[in-house]
């Protein structure tokens, strides 16, 4: 049986190697090669709408859209494929190019499987990376668009997080355009709000009536 690639550690040219020859898209990260899983209907359905609109938005200007089967390299030894890339450098948009260097904004999808990935580990690999102005969390258990924008102030570079929710627009400022929330999960099934049942508590106290709560305030009789 042949060894599982995500169990070892490889060089960069040997990850090329073996991801140009797998039916099954790999990342890369600090040396190792992690497997892409594949998604839900209403998972395709949000990717393909921002796809489209974005492509839209940006049609006759500098930026290109690419989708999810775009490598982009966000760190010397990380190369990722995020739900989306936009990159506005002349030199990524060569017909041959394989590989995205200088991401300007970028979107991933959530999915229960990967969500935990987008939040912690990616999220410190796109803010660490120079080019990237902007990025977003899409969720896909309800409707909902987060945006981490990098902001230059007086001290230095920050990232701020702004949340968009059904009839709102959600903004790309690095970009200078923004998209109807609801234009993002058209005809996906995703509900608006989140469906969790309640979670637990202390059960609520016995209604105390009139004379009862007279007796507490005078306290027991001696």
């Amino acid at each position: 049986m042949a060894a599982d690639p995500q169990r070892i550690r490889m060089t960069l040219e040997e990850y090329f190697q073996m991801n140009d020859k797998s039916d099954i898209k790999y990342e890369y990260h600090h040396g190792y090669a992690i497997a892409q899983a594949g998604g839900t209907g209403g998972h395709s359905r949000v990717k393909v709408n921002l796809t489209q609109l974005m492509n839209e938005q940006l049609y006759s200007g500098p930026c290109y859209v690419y989708d999810a089967d775009m490598l982009v390299e966000v760190a010397e030894d990380v190369r990722v494929y995020p739900d989306l890339t936009v990159s506005c450098d002349v030199a990524d948009h060569t017909p041959g190019n394989t590989v995205v260097r200088s991401p300007h904004f970028l979107i991933e999808v959530l999915s229960p499987s990967t969500e935990s990935t987008d939040r912690l580990e990616k999220s410190v690999e796109y803010r660490a990376c120079a080019s990237v102005e902007e990025y977003a969390l899409v969720s896909t258990r309800y409707q909902m668009v987060e945006v981490f924008r990098k902001i230059r102030g007086e001290k230095g570079e920050e990232w701020v997080h702004h949340v968009y929710h059904p009839g709102q627009e959600a903004e790309f400022a690095s970009l200078d355009i923004t998209i109807p929330v609801s234009a993002i999960y058209h005809r996906t099934g995703v509900p608006l709000i989140e469906d969790v049942p309640p979670l637990p508590g202390p059960k609520k106290s016995k209604a105390v009536s009139g004379n009862d709560q007279e007796a507490i305030e005078k306290g027991p009789v001696l």
